[in-house]
């Protein structure tokens, strides 16, 4: 009920744009509630069972309950902690993993008010030279900051590999259909030393770089272009993988030709040249089949 002092005559108008504001603001509070209500920051430890001593690196999975696709990931950081935002609240399949100790899984109940899941004490493997896989393996990738990165050099690929079977040899990070996901969410742009190279197409930019340019793979959430204009963090970021070239192959030409036929007369052909001079690169692409395939999508030449 709404009520007016004595003498204050309300037209319609005013008394029905009050009535749409007192539906209005509730509707907006119970929406604000119900999403901070879904998604949590959820944090914990993983250490050694021995001596309690962090294991950084170590991959840390959610999955579904219902299948094996993964809800979210994440890596340990230096002190073994980690840290996972927008986690969706219900019951989850954990999954923490780490090279030369056994795999810890088991069912978690992400609710608001259990955001701290606590310590997790992985076991060593006892089968024989697992500890010297630790020490060998330790060096494929590095968390710096709110940046894994891994070492391209660590992870063997093929004379004519490409960046994208490279990077599907590392941990956290697969190409499916056309999508590229790291740590469970979509991989939203992929650059070259920091520059755009094939525009938002993430798999055209990995299918057209040869993978033994790559020196590095460093994937980090990036702030939204107003958050980084402003220097305001809004809370919007956005799965960002960035590959850093080789020194030694930053200037000159390379490339690849490919071709194949089936039967029933199906071919595909094709071929890239890149000239790269310094910061300057130039990418030429061509391409014919009859089996439908597309190489890039038409918006990254305009």
């Amino acid at each position: 009920m709404f009520c007016f002092p004595r003498g204050h005559h309300s037209s319609p108008s005013f008394v029905k744009g009050l009535m749409k504001s007192a539906l209005v603001l509730p509707m907006l509070l119970l929406a604000a509630l119900t999403a901070t209500a879904q998604d949590v920051t959820i944090r914990g430890k993983v250490v050694s069972a021995d001596d309690a001593s962090p294991l950084p690196s170590a991959t840390v999975r959610f999955t579904s309950m219902k299948d094996t696709s993964v809800v979210r990931g994440s890596y340990t950081e230096r002190d073994g902690s980690f840290s996972i935002k927008n986690m969706p609240v219900g019951s989850w399949k954990l999954s923490i993993s780490y090279v030369g100790y056994q795999k810890l899984e088991s069912t978690q109940f992400v609710r608001e008010s259990r955001s701290d899941l606590g310590t997790f004490r992985l076991r060593r493997d006892t089968v024989s030279g697992k500890a010297v896989e630790v020490e060998a393996t330790a060096v494929r990738m590095e968390v710096k900051g709110d940046t894994m990165d891994y070492n391209a050099q660590a992870f063997k690929t093929n004379p004519n590999a490409t960046a994208e079977d490279l990077v599907k040899k590392m941990p956290g990070i697969t190409v499916e259909n056309g999508t590229v996901r790291a740590q469970g969410e979509q991989v939203q742009r992929v650059t070259v030393d920091g520059r755009e190279f094939f525009g938002d197409d993430a798999q055209a930019t990995l299918k057209n770089l040869p993978a033994d340019m790559v020196d590095r793979v460093q994937v980090f959430d990036r702030g939204s272009d107003l958050s980084m204009f402003s220097g305001f963090d809004d809370g919007n970021t956005s799965k960002q993988m960035n590959l850093v070239t080789r020194k030694d192959r930053r200037n000159g030409a390379f490339g690849r030709v490919y071709a194949g036929y089936g039967d029933q007369d199906r071919y595909s052909a094709g071929g890239t040249i890149n000239d790269f001079r310094g910061m300057q690169r130039i990418t030429v692409l061509g391409m014919s089949n009859n089996i439908n395939q597309q190489n890039f999508a038409f918006q990254d030449i305009l």
